[in-house]
């Protein structure tokens, strides 16, 4: 797994592991209950929201492998779908037979089985049954249609209303393509960049920064002021792509962000 973060003392340094990463790109001054990875009583989760397209999954896998090592019960559900758990599910179910998996199983996956063999949102009473019972909420809250790139529509992502972190995640893979084969939402992307960065076809660098600042940061720092809200440049996979990462995220003015990749190397990727 990679993972950078940047430090004052040593530049951008790669952490071992993501609970690492998010404490030293974010935590330094905060409370105890804004820090994620800290236990904490049930009834107040720290609650994880992932934003974007291009790794979501990935991250929900790395993070709930990390959450499940530090005996902290992670909790997994989508407020959109995401595919059917192959472990740890629990569908279908109140909030105590979720806590109950928690206990055997140290985790649990959490959400409503359709038709299409994915899973869904339960709904907010359902949500609000899980918070009294669970310490670490993750939530994959936007959907991409395995595209690494987006440009969120009308009331995307669906955020809880609790949520201390939202991670906003695009995927480098999508750098140099033809903005038609990796952007979902296509046409509302084009409007977004022709608005604030001329209109491009290519997915380059300045597409990205885009979609980026404009899609996903600024809405979300205005909607949820009391959340952390943080860039990530995921899928860098390769020198060239990590140093692409750090490049948009300087030119942004984005110090707290992070650039990772190989999370499918991880032993997460086959947690559920």
């Amino acid at each position: 797994m990679k993972a950078f973060y940047f430090s004052k003392n040593s530049g951008w340094t790669q952490a071992a592991t993501l609970r690492e990463a998010l404490s030293h790109a974010h935590c330094a001054g905060l409370s105890p209950e804004d820090i994620p990875f800290v236990p904490r009583p049930k009834g107040s989760p720290f609650v994880l929201c992932l934003a974007g397209a291009g790794g979501k999954t990935s991250y929900l896998k790395q993070l709930a492998w990390e959450g499940k090592a530090a005996g902290l019960g992670p909790a997994v559900i989508t407020t959109t779908h995401i595919y059917r758990p192959s472990s740890s599910a629990a569908l279908d179910c109140g909030p105590e037979a979720v806590e109950q998996m928690i206990q055997e199983r140290k985790m649990a996956v959490a959400g409503h089985l359709e038709e299409s063999g994915k899973i869904s949102f339960m709904g907010w009473e359902w949500y609000e049954g899980l918070c009294a019972r669970a310490s670490l909420i993750l939530a994959e809250a936007d959907g991409s249609r395995r595209l690494p790139i987006k440009m969120p529509g009308p009331g995307e992502p669906v955020i809880p209303p609790n949520t201390s972190l939202i991670l906003c995640i695009l995927g480098l893979s999508a750098l140099g393509k033809p903005l038609e084969e990796v952007c979902f939402r296509l046409e509302r992307a084009r409007a977004c960049l022709k608005m604030h960065a001329h209109l491009r076809e290519t997915a380059d660098e300045a597409v990205l920064e885009c979609l980026m600042a404009y899609g996903y940061l600024a809405p979300l720092r205005a909607a949820w002021p009391r959340a952390k809200v943080l860039p990530v440049f995921h899928q860098a996979d390769d020198e060239e792509a990590r140093t692409a990462g750090i490049r948009m995220l300087e030119h942004m003015g984005e110090w707290e962000g992070l650039v990772s990749g190989g999370f499918l190397e991880e032993p997460s990727a086959a947690l559920f």
